[in-house]
């Protein structure tokens, strides 16, 4: 009988420590005490998924918008994908902008401030193990500012990849992987100009970052959420699946963390203005300034506020990508347009810095943007690559 127990007790303990072995693989690390924030988070994402596809269908354009941004950032928070090096330039400017079309450029400046540059007179080694954010300047703040601009125009090709052109999208029912096809092959061109430029001009080495890392399971959760949002077309389902899966995963504390530091607080903060103020400003302000009307004026609400301003454009006699170019154009133009670029660009001299290539590009880039759609916009290549802009299939 004392042999029985003992190999059973054996036995448990072995049972025990392979269960704690194998939690801690699903946790990514240590096992954390089950709390009950960490059980609401499980029951609430139990409620998404039961309710979220009538609740999603209930709410206006700005909230959902909301719920996109929520849902993005908490995904990066579970999936720490960092930004990739380059061996040239060129291609780390151009995969700024492709890659901010599966997150919001707000994400893609975060993954760039931890990005390590080395100008002439620098240590390679230094840089490379900093722990802290490197200064925003020199070289620096030249390919900052071309990685923001990519970033902010790159976004377009998907509806979701921008938070300022999400709610115009959202108002046009385009909400398909397909939606933004037409604006790929300018997008691409604008991409690629502004890679050359930065290539030829800018005189300094990206090398990787000692301090962040990550793994092949944090690009497949990150792979697996961007395909959900791209397949049910809801960031609210989505986000509840995440919730249930965080908790499973046990990665709820990093999840709670990422909600109460990394969470996208201006951009949040000014579509709550948009929602609960925004027809009041529309029609008191920007409608009798005539600032909602033509192919060129609504570019100063969008250079003031891109973000406010995109999910309050509703102007049925402008075609919808004459609507994409003028607040594409006007997010541009300021650190403050986008609300992503005073992550970088936080100082006077800064502001600077990025204007003096903002403002030319912006002009290159509408150029570019406006030339296309009057030129392609009522041929069969326009009507191919427009015929799954909206839910459902072929118009």
């Amino acid at each position: 009988m004392v042999g029985e127990k003992l190999f059973f007790n054996g036995k448990n303990k072995q049972v025990g420590k392979r269960a704690n072995d194998f939690l801690r693989v699903i946790a990514k690390g240590e096992l954390t005490t089950l709390k009950l924030e960490h059980i609401l988070i499980f029951v609430l994402g139990v409620g998404i998924i039961t309710f979220g596809q009538q609740a999603y269908e209930s709410i206006s354009q700005v909230p959902k918008v909301i719920v996109l941004i929520i849902f993005l950032g908490s995904l990066v928070g579970i999936a720490h994908v960092g930004i990739p090096v380059f061996k040239t330039i060129f291609w780390q400017v151009v995969f700024a902008g492709l890659v901010s079309a599966v997150l919001d450029s707000f994400i893609v400046l975060l993954q760039m401030v931890h990005l390590r540059t080395v100008e002439v007179g620098q240590m390679r080694d230094e840089i490379m193990s900093l722990t802290g954010v490197q200064p925003v300047e020199g070289e620096r703040a030249k390919l900052l500012t071309l990685m923001t601009i990519s970033a902010i125009v790159g976004g377009l090709n998907l509806w979701f990849g921008e938070a300022y052109a999400a709610g115009v999208f959202i108002n046009d029912g385009r909400t398909s992987i397909l939606s933004a096809l037409y604006i790929v092959p300018p997008v691409l061109l604008f991409l690629g100009i502004l890679g050359l430029y930065a290539q030829k001009t800018i005189h300094l080495e990206v090398v990787p970052n000692h301090s962040v890392h990550s793994s092949k399971r944090d690009v497949i959760e990150f792979a697996v959420g961007i395909g959900s949002l791209l397949l049910f077309h809801n960031p609210l389902l989505c986000l509840g699946g995440l919730l249930i899966y965080a908790v499973v995963t046990r990665q709820d504390d990093h999840l709670i963390e990422v909600w109460k530091f990394h969470t996208e607080v201006n951009v949040m903060l000014v579509l709550i203005i948009a929602w609960v103020g925004g027809a009041w400003l529309v029609s008191q302000i920007i409608e009798p300034l005539s600032l909602n009307e033509g192919i060129w004026k609504p570019i100063i609400p969008a250079a003031i506020q891109s973000v406010l301003w995109g999910p309050l454009y509703e102007d049925p006699s402008v075609n919808f990508w004459i609507k994409i170019a003028t607040i594409s154009t006007g997010a541009l133009l300021l650190p403050i347009s986008s609300l992503v670029g005073v992550m970088l660009f936080r100082t006077p001299k800064q502001w600077l810095a990025y204007c003096k290539y903002s403002f030319a590009t912006a002009i290159l880039w509408y150029a570019i943007l406006i030339g296309w759609i009057y030129l392609t916009y009522s041929t069969p290549t326009g009507h191919f690559l427009e015929q799954w802009a909206h839910t459902g299939g072929v118009h």
